[in-house]
């Protein structure tokens, strides 16, 4: 009777330590280029952190969580982390920019700038 309850307590134990969050240690890039001040946000867990100047991050994660990356300058995604994910160092995640288009733009300390003084007039 004891050794069915040491081997049940055993295997509770290793389930819960199983499920531990460790450091995940990813970059974020975007055409071979990295990509700082970009959120990650782990879904699971609701941790948030931001990359730094060099696309790098460190956020808590385990095998199964899904991490989004996401700002205003690229379009957001979403990876689901594996075993080989924690296991790259760093895990690169790879983002797209996205296409920002302006409708007009007005420059106003340059007044004197006319289609004339470009020779633009027809």
């Amino acid at each position: 009777m004891q050794n069915k309850i040491l081997v049940l307590l055993l295997f509770v134990f290793s389930v819960c330590v199983g499920q531990e969050r460790v450091a995940f240690f990813g970059r974020v890039v975007a055409d071979n280029f990295v990509v700082g001040d970009v959120f990650v946000i782990n879904k699971a867990s609701g941790l948030e952190t931001k990359t730094d100047a060099n696309g790098n991050f460190t956020i808590a994660a385990r095998v199964g969580d899904v991490l989004i990356v996401y700002a205003a300058k690229v379009e957001q995604r979403q990876f689901t982390l594996s075993k080989k994910s924690l296991d790259d160092v760093p895990c690169v995640f790879s983002v797209n920019y996205k296409a920002n288009e302006m409708d007009e733009l007005v420059i106003n300390k340059y007044g004197a700038i006319n289609s004339e003084s470009l020779s633009l007039s027809a």
